[in-house]
Protein backbone atom coordinates (compact mmCIF):
# COMPACT_ATOMS: atom_id res chain seq x y z
CA UNK A 1 0.00 0.00 0.00
CA UNK A 2 1.22 3.67 -0.97
CA UNK A 3 1.99 5.85 2.17
CA UNK A 4 -0.02 8.20 0.27
CA UNK A 5 -2.70 6.14 1.03
CA UNK A 6 -3.03 7.24 4.48
CA UNK A 7 -1.49 10.40 4.54
CA UNK A 8 -4.64 12.29 4.70
CA UNK A 9 -2.79 15.82 3.36
CA UNK A 10 -2.80 13.90 -0.17
CA UNK A 11 -4.98 13.76 -2.73
CA UNK A 12 -5.17 10.28 -3.74
CA UNK A 13 -7.13 9.37 -7.47
CA UNK A 14 -8.16 6.20 -9.02
CA UNK A 15 -10.09 4.87 -12.00
CA UNK A 16 -7.97 7.01 -14.60
CA UNK A 17 -10.14 6.48 -17.35
CA UNK A 18 -7.41 5.97 -19.84
CA UNK A 19 -6.88 2.69 -17.89
CA UNK A 20 -10.80 2.03 -17.92
CA UNK A 21 -10.46 2.32 -21.66
CA UNK A 22 -7.88 -0.01 -22.37
CA UNK A 23 -9.64 -2.41 -19.88
CA UNK A 24 -12.57 -2.80 -22.02
CA UNK A 25 -10.84 -2.97 -25.03
CA UNK A 26 -10.32 -6.87 -25.50
CA UNK A 27 -14.34 -7.23 -24.73
CA UNK A 28 -15.02 -4.62 -27.41
CA UNK A 29 -12.77 -6.51 -30.01
CA UNK A 30 -14.24 -9.95 -28.70
CA UNK A 31 -17.62 -9.12 -29.41
CA UNK A 32 -16.92 -7.51 -32.30
CA UNK A 33 -15.06 -11.16 -33.30
CA UNK A 34 -17.87 -12.61 -32.38
CA UNK A 35 -20.47 -10.83 -34.94
CA UNK A 36 -17.48 -11.49 -37.84
CA UNK A 37 -17.39 -15.25 -36.78
CA UNK A 38 -21.17 -15.24 -37.20
CA UNK A 39 -21.51 -14.36 -40.63
CA UNK A 40 -17.91 -15.02 -42.36
CA UNK A 41 -18.85 -17.64 -45.30
CA UNK A 42 -16.83 -20.96 -44.78
CA UNK A 43 -17.47 -23.94 -46.12
CA UNK A 44 -21.32 -24.62 -45.07
CA UNK A 45 -21.11 -22.02 -42.30
CA UNK A 46 -22.77 -19.64 -40.94
CA UNK A 47 -26.56 -21.48 -40.97
CA UNK A 48 -29.42 -19.32 -41.70
CA UNK A 49 -30.68 -16.79 -38.94
CA UNK A 50 -27.21 -15.92 -37.95
CA UNK A 51 -27.42 -11.86 -39.37
CA UNK A 52 -29.39 -10.54 -36.15
CA UNK A 53 -27.98 -11.77 -33.79
CA UNK A 54 -24.47 -10.65 -35.68
CA UNK A 55 -26.08 -7.74 -35.64
CA UNK A 56 -26.29 -7.04 -31.93
CA UNK A 57 -23.11 -8.30 -31.30
CA UNK A 58 -21.32 -6.40 -33.73
CA UNK A 59 -23.73 -2.92 -33.06
CA UNK A 60 -22.18 -3.85 -28.99
CA UNK A 61 -18.82 -4.60 -30.02
CA UNK A 62 -18.07 -1.64 -32.08
CA UNK A 63 -20.48 0.90 -29.95
CA UNK A 64 -17.59 -0.46 -26.58
CA UNK A 65 -15.06 0.13 -29.04
CA UNK A 66 -15.59 3.07 -30.47
CA UNK A 67 -16.15 4.89 -27.19
CA UNK A 68 -13.02 3.28 -25.57
CA UNK A 69 -11.24 4.87 -28.35
CA UNK A 70 -12.75 7.67 -27.81
CA UNK A 71 -11.56 8.08 -24.01
CA UNK A 72 -8.23 7.56 -24.65
CA UNK A 73 -8.49 10.69 -27.12
CA UNK A 74 -9.50 12.37 -24.54
CA UNK A 75 -7.66 13.62 -21.81
CA UNK A 76 -6.83 11.47 -19.02
CA UNK A 77 -8.37 12.18 -15.48
CA UNK A 78 -9.50 10.02 -12.62
CA UNK A 79 -13.17 9.09 -11.64
CA UNK A 80 -12.66 8.84 -7.90
CA UNK A 81 -10.83 11.67 -6.20
CA UNK A 82 -10.52 11.60 -2.37
CA UNK A 83 -9.33 15.07 -1.19
CA UNK A 84 -9.56 17.48 1.64
CA UNK A 85 -12.77 19.05 0.48
CA UNK A 86 -14.57 15.71 0.17
CA UNK A 87 -15.25 12.49 -2.24
CA UNK A 88 -15.76 12.97 -5.96
CA UNK A 89 -17.31 9.54 -7.64
CA UNK A 90 -17.64 10.62 -11.32
CA UNK A 91 -19.60 7.67 -12.06
CA UNK A 92 -22.22 8.09 -9.70
CA UNK A 93 -22.76 11.93 -9.54
CA UNK A 94 -20.46 15.12 -10.70
CA UNK A 95 -21.25 16.93 -7.20
CA UNK A 96 -18.72 17.06 -4.88
CA UNK A 97 -19.53 14.89 -1.28
CA UNK A 98 -18.14 17.13 1.78
CA UNK A 99 -16.85 14.40 4.19
CA UNK A 100 -19.38 15.66 7.18
CA UNK A 101 -22.09 14.24 5.17
CA UNK A 102 -20.98 10.86 5.28
CA UNK A 103 -22.60 9.55 8.26
CA UNK A 104 -20.90 5.92 7.96
CA UNK A 105 -18.95 3.36 5.80
CA UNK A 106 -17.86 0.30 5.96
CA UNK A 107 -16.89 -3.06 3.76
CA UNK A 108 -20.01 -5.17 1.76
CA UNK A 109 -20.77 -6.96 -1.17
CA UNK A 110 -23.09 -5.68 -3.87
CA UNK A 111 -24.69 -7.05 -6.26
CA UNK A 112 -25.91 -4.91 -8.79
CA UNK A 113 -28.30 -5.30 -11.77
CA UNK A 114 -29.09 -1.93 -13.00
CA UNK A 115 -27.24 -1.85 -16.67
CA UNK A 116 -25.09 -3.52 -18.76
CA UNK A 117 -21.60 -1.51 -17.33
CA UNK A 118 -22.23 -2.19 -13.49
CA UNK A 119 -24.43 -5.48 -13.52
CA UNK A 120 -22.88 -7.67 -11.78
CA UNK A 121 -21.26 -9.12 -8.21
CA UNK A 122 -19.22 -6.66 -6.76
CA UNK A 123 -16.71 -8.02 -3.61
CA UNK A 124 -15.25 -5.56 -1.77
CA UNK A 125 -17.23 -2.77 -2.41
CA UNK A 126 -17.31 0.40 -0.29
CA UNK A 127 -20.35 1.66 0.85
CA UNK A 128 -20.46 5.13 1.98
CA UNK A 129 -23.78 5.92 3.92
CA UNK A 130 -25.80 9.44 3.50
CA UNK A 131 -28.48 10.73 4.51
CA UNK A 132 -32.04 10.89 2.25
CA UNK A 133 -31.90 14.50 2.60
CA UNK A 134 -28.66 15.39 0.86
CA UNK A 135 -29.07 12.56 -1.42
CA UNK A 136 -31.88 15.23 -2.96
CA UNK A 137 -29.49 17.69 -2.69
CA UNK A 138 -27.11 15.66 -4.50
CA UNK A 139 -29.54 14.50 -7.10
CA UNK A 140 -31.11 18.06 -7.77
CA UNK A 141 -31.12 18.82 -11.54
CA UNK A 142 -29.12 15.97 -11.85
CA UNK A 143 -31.80 13.15 -12.27
CA UNK A 144 -31.64 12.54 -15.76
CA UNK A 145 -27.91 12.26 -15.41
CA UNK A 146 -27.93 10.15 -12.38
CA UNK A 147 -30.91 7.39 -14.26
CA UNK A 148 -27.97 7.66 -17.52
CA UNK A 149 -24.64 7.13 -15.72
CA UNK A 150 -25.69 6.58 -11.81
CA UNK A 151 -27.43 3.74 -11.81
CA UNK A 152 -26.08 1.09 -9.76
CA UNK A 153 -24.03 3.01 -7.58
CA UNK A 154 -26.89 4.40 -5.37
CA UNK A 155 -28.58 1.95 -2.75
CA UNK A 156 -32.29 2.13 -1.95
CA UNK A 157 -33.98 5.19 -1.38
CA UNK A 158 -34.46 5.72 2.29
CA UNK A 159 -33.70 8.17 5.12
CA UNK A 160 -30.37 7.00 4.63
CA UNK A 161 -28.74 5.78 1.17
CA UNK A 162 -25.79 4.07 0.35
CA UNK A 163 -23.50 5.07 -1.94
CA UNK A 164 -20.74 2.35 -3.30
CA UNK A 165 -17.47 2.85 -4.91
CA UNK A 166 -16.58 -0.54 -6.76
CA UNK A 167 -12.31 -1.76 -6.50
CA UNK A 168 -12.92 -3.27 -9.95
CA UNK A 169 -13.91 0.17 -11.49
CA UNK A 170 -11.30 1.90 -9.55
CA UNK A 171 -8.69 -0.48 -10.56
CA UNK A 172 -7.63 -0.70 -7.01
CA UNK A 173 -7.81 -3.27 -3.73
CA UNK A 174 -10.81 -2.93 -1.57
CA UNK A 175 -8.97 -2.50 1.53
CA UNK A 176 -6.49 0.07 0.26
CA UNK A 177 -9.94 2.19 -1.02
CA UNK A 178 -11.43 1.32 2.58
CA UNK A 179 -8.79 2.83 4.37
CA UNK A 180 -7.96 6.08 2.01
CA UNK A 181 -11.57 6.61 2.82
CA UNK A 182 -11.43 6.35 6.67
CA UNK A 183 -7.85 8.04 6.90
CA UNK A 184 -9.49 11.60 4.92
CA UNK A 185 -12.90 10.88 6.86
CA UNK A 186 -11.68 10.82 10.80
CA UNK A 187 -9.18 13.72 9.55
CA UNK A 188 -12.08 16.45 7.90
CA UNK A 189 -15.60 15.32 9.02
CA UNK A 190 -16.08 18.60 11.02
CA UNK A 191 -19.44 20.14 11.02
CA UNK A 192 -17.75 23.65 9.69
CA UNK A 193 -17.24 21.88 6.62
CA UNK A 194 -21.07 20.75 6.13
CA UNK A 195 -22.92 22.90 3.38
CA UNK A 196 -25.25 25.08 4.54
CA UNK A 197 -28.68 23.50 5.00
CA UNK A 198 -30.47 23.74 1.44
CA UNK A 199 -27.50 24.00 -0.29
CA UNK A 200 -26.62 22.29 -3.33
CA UNK A 201 -23.41 20.41 -3.41
CA UNK A 202 -20.72 22.26 -5.77
CA UNK A 203 -20.10 20.55 -9.04
CA UNK A 204 -16.69 19.34 -9.04
CA UNK A 205 -13.73 19.85 -6.56
CA UNK A 206 -11.71 23.04 -7.98
CA UNK A 207 -8.78 22.37 -5.68
CA UNK A 208 -9.24 18.46 -5.30
CA UNK A 209 -9.10 18.19 -8.66
CA UNK A 210 -6.39 20.27 -9.44
CA UNK A 211 -3.85 18.36 -6.83
CA UNK A 212 -5.33 15.21 -8.53
CA UNK A 213 -3.86 16.20 -11.71
CA UNK A 214 -0.51 17.30 -10.17
CA UNK A 215 2.25 14.82 -9.67
CA UNK A 216 1.23 13.07 -6.49
CA UNK A 217 4.70 10.67 -6.17
CA UNK A 218 2.87 7.58 -6.56
CA UNK A 219 2.72 6.06 -10.06
CA UNK A 220 -0.64 5.73 -12.01
CA UNK A 221 -1.11 2.06 -12.73
CA UNK A 222 -0.29 0.58 -16.35
CA UNK A 223 -2.38 1.46 -19.29
CA UNK A 224 -2.59 -2.37 -20.01
CA UNK A 225 -2.54 -5.53 -17.61
CA UNK A 226 -0.51 -8.77 -18.81
CA UNK A 227 -4.09 -9.76 -19.32
CA UNK A 228 -5.77 -6.90 -20.54
CA UNK A 229 -2.89 -6.69 -23.32
CA UNK A 230 -2.97 -10.43 -24.08
CA UNK A 231 -6.59 -10.07 -24.96
CA UNK A 232 -6.44 -7.19 -26.50
CA UNK A 233 -3.74 -8.74 -29.33
CA UNK A 234 -5.82 -11.70 -29.29
CA UNK A 235 -9.04 -10.35 -29.74
CA UNK A 236 -7.74 -7.72 -32.33
CA UNK A 237 -5.92 -10.58 -34.36
CA UNK A 238 -9.16 -12.45 -34.55
CA UNK A 239 -10.91 -9.12 -35.79
CA UNK A 240 -8.09 -8.57 -38.44
CA UNK A 241 -8.38 -12.41 -39.62
CA UNK A 242 -12.14 -12.92 -40.53
CA UNK A 243 -12.58 -9.18 -41.42
CA UNK A 244 -9.91 -9.95 -44.05
CA UNK A 245 -11.87 -12.95 -44.98
CA UNK A 246 -15.26 -11.52 -45.06
CA UNK A 247 -13.51 -9.00 -47.66
CA UNK A 248 -12.41 -11.86 -49.75
CA UNK A 249 -8.40 -11.13 -49.60
CA UNK A 250 -7.99 -14.76 -48.63
CA UNK A 251 -9.83 -18.42 -48.67
CA UNK A 252 -9.74 -21.77 -47.58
Amino acid sequence: MHPDVTDQSRTRAYGYTHGRAAADLPQALALTALALALTVPIGDWPPEGMVFPALIFGGWGIGLLAFSLYRLAMPDRPTLVLSREGLLHRLATDRLIPWSEIRAFRKQDVVVMARPRVWGAHTGAVALTISGEFYDRLMQGRRLRQYLFGMGHFGAKGERVDLYIFPQQARAEGAELLVAVETRWRAFNTPDTTLRRGAVPPVGAATGLEAASAPSGDPRPPLFTPATLFGTIVAGAVVVVLATRHLGLWHI
